[in-house]
């Protein structure tokens, strides 16, 4: 998977910055795109690749330990003397390389992260976005968040008290089904681009843009590795 820093061209970044820069021509409100590469660290996925290529690494060298064991007898061999300690450090590496693999891994992490998990790590790190890029923090409440985060293939919006009150959840809720749908067709760049531009006609009708607004946060789309 790539990184979110790698995942756009420069031509689609500008795009985007583009379609937040005329969203916000209609509308008072500051339309903020965030992409993720990850929303957790799922530490959890580690470890139970890790348990289940030990168990693994311990069969395999059990079963070659049994047959070594049963050749030895035959010579009147101490072999057996051995199988404690080899048995001990196939679980030790085959733990290590399982938590190595997992780390590296994204396909391996996903298989063992349940949905519901990546699904609560979406949230909670849209939250601390919206927080840490002061989108909460715009003059008349109206910041608007839109976070995508690639590894869990997820997305969520989140915007301040005035503009949440304008323009209701079930309406945040269907603009970002409906992002979702069109990073399922394969075109994040420009799903991203429709989502921001009907995100600014729907604000355009209850927070249309007044002489004395400014631009509070910069355009450009913001990249989180």
């Amino acid at each position: 998977m790539k990184r979110a820093s790698k995942y756009f061209s420069e031509g689609e970044k500008q795009r985007i910055e583009q379609a937040v820069t005329e969203a916000e021509a209609k509308t008072s409100a500051e339309i903020v795109p965030v992409l993720a590469s990850a929303s957790g660290r799922y530490d959890r996925a580690e470890d139970i690749a890790g348990v289940w290529l030990s168990i693994i690494f311990m069969t395999l060298t059990w079963k070659v330990l049994q047959t070594q064991s049963a050749e030895a007898a035959q010579w009147g061999s101490t072999w057996a003397r051995f199988e404690l300690p080899l048995l001990i450090l196939a679980v030790i590496a085959g733990y290590g390389l399982g938590m190595t693999i997992a780390t590296y891994s994204w396909t391996l992490r996903r298989l063992f992260t349940p949905k519901k998990h990546m699904a609560s790590e979406v949230d909670e790190r849209a939250g601390h976005v919206f927080f840490d890029r002061r989108v909460h923090h715009t003059e008349g409440d109206t910041g608007l968040l839109i976070y995508i985060s690639l590894f869990e293939r997820g997305a969520k919006f989140l915007a301040d008290q005035t503009a949440h009150e304008k323009l209701g959840q079930a309406a945040l809720d269907e603009l970002c089904n409906e992002l979702i749908d069109g990073i399922k067709a394969g075109d994040l760049a420009t799903a991203l681009c429709e989502a921001i531009k009907d995100a600014g006609n729907r604000l355009e009708k209850v927070l249309p843009r007044t002489d004395d607004d400014r631009n509070e946060i910069e355009n450009a789309l913001v990249i989180l590795d």
